[in-house]
């Protein structure tokens, strides 16, 4: 978001703080401004000619289609209006020689199309992304505007990340953690703490997959460690959203050491960083994100139970999944549904492989066949044969 919001200063105005950064310039008061200007008349010109400018056209149809790219969020059907309005818009700002603009252009539909690759997993869109930020790269080189240059290595890093999660491919992952610490080269505690501690999140969340895949503690560990120096500038009382975001990726992480060990220091752990992110992820103000954490522990103790055959477990745990779809409705978000009623599913199936009783079993084929409500065969090919196993 913070990257955002500095992709959207005026281009030309940008170019002039990235140029006073390089120079080591600091600007504490109006005094060391004025002094700036007098001694430096160029400057002052150079502002000047921007701050009485009205907003051009072109200023103007960045903004709208800024707000309509937020609004494509929740509502898909804009995204073919979003894609048409940069493409639209790069061309008339190559044409006038908007530099500047029409990189920042390239930025968005380059983040749009990283968008569209996560949500569908249509390569075509991770491709298209990939050779914007490389045009990008062109014109904001790191010598020229190294925040910019920042800004776009970090949305490489992203979008290899995403493709990773999709492909398990090695060189995925290696070109992710290369693009990330290309940013950290701009991007240091010291000087830009915000953006760097992003960064270390970002990394935290590529060694987790990591781990996912490999198993190897190696991996865990990076992963800790680059989520604890995330935290040492997202605190709570200064960034309560990024502080719950990496408490809920450490739980993330110590669920899966747990998942591997079998030690219930890992479950504690991971319970415990659970909860601290329910303490910012409170159901009335952020109830997406307080559902995810509400299945995230449906899980934890879901597997305690598999190891432990407590029924207090297997309580927990359908508390847990059942206050996730008290938000996860079908109707408003079908695929997170689908994903808690299959978890609900399972966790009846080892009640009833425990315990006999045939309201169990009706219990987990029901919740099951929920499941197969939203992932069908022709959409969803994969998680259907998931369920499809696990009715069998």
């Amino acid at each position: 978001m913070r990257e955002a919001m500095a992709a959207q200063l005026p281009p030309d105005l940008r170019a002039i703080l990235e140029e006073l950064a390089r120079s080591g310039v600091e600007i504490r008061s109006p005094e060391d401004l004025q002094r700036l200007l007098d001694s430096r008349p160029d400057l002052r010109a150079r502002l000047e000619r921007l701050s009485p400018r009205p907003a051009s056209d072109l200023d103007r149809r960045f903004q709208e289609l800024l707000a309509l790219q937020s609004r494509a969020e929740n509502n898909p059907a804009l995204w073919p209006q979003v894609l048409q309005g940069w493409q639209d818009l790069i061309a008339r700002a190559d044409q006038e020689g908007q530099t500047f603009l029409a990189a920042n252009a390239r930025g968005n539909l380059a983040n749009a199309c990283a968008r569209l690759y996560e949500v569908s997993g249509d390569l075509s869109w991770a491709t298209q992304a990939e050779r914007l930020f490389d045009e990008i790269s062109q014109t904001f080189s790191r010598q020229q505007a190294p925040q910019a240059w920042a800004i776009t290595q970090h949305s490489l890093g992203n979008l290899f990340l995403r493709r990773y999660e999709r492909s398990g491919e090695e060189a995925h992952a290696q070109a992710a953690e290369e693009h990330d610490r290309n940013a950290l080269l701009e991007y240091r505690r010291e000087s830009a703490p915000s953006h760097w501690a992003t960064v270390q999140h970002s990394l935290g969340n590529l060694f987790l997959r990591r781990y996912e895949r490999s198993g190897e503690e190696a991996h865990a560990q990076a992963a800790e460690e680059h989520c604890r120096n995330a935290l040492l500038e997202y605190r709570r009382e200064a960034a309560p959203s990024d502080w719950a975001m990496t408490q809920h990726a450490l739980g993330t992480l110590f669920f899966r050491r747990y998942e591997r060990s079998g030690e219930e220091a890992h479950a504690q752990a991971a319970e415990e960083h659970y909860r601290n992110a329910l303490l910012e992820y409170r159901r009335e103000s952020a109830p997406s994100q307080w559902a995810t954490v509400q299945h995230s522990l449906g899980n934890l103790f879901a597997l305690r139970y598999a190891r432990s055959g407590e029924e207090a477990h297997a309580q927990a745990a359908q508390e847990h999944y059942q206050d996730a779809l008290e938000i996860r409705r079908r109707e408003t978000a079908p695929s997170d549904w689908a994903m808690t009623q299959h978890s609900l599913g399972t966790l009846f199936a080892r009640r009833y492989e425990r315990s006999g009783e045939e309201a169990h079993a009706q219990a987990a084929e029901e919740h099951y066949r929920n499941a197969l409500l939203e992932y069908r065969r022709e959409s969803a090919p994969s998680h259907w044969a998931t369920v499809q196993h696990s009715l069998g």
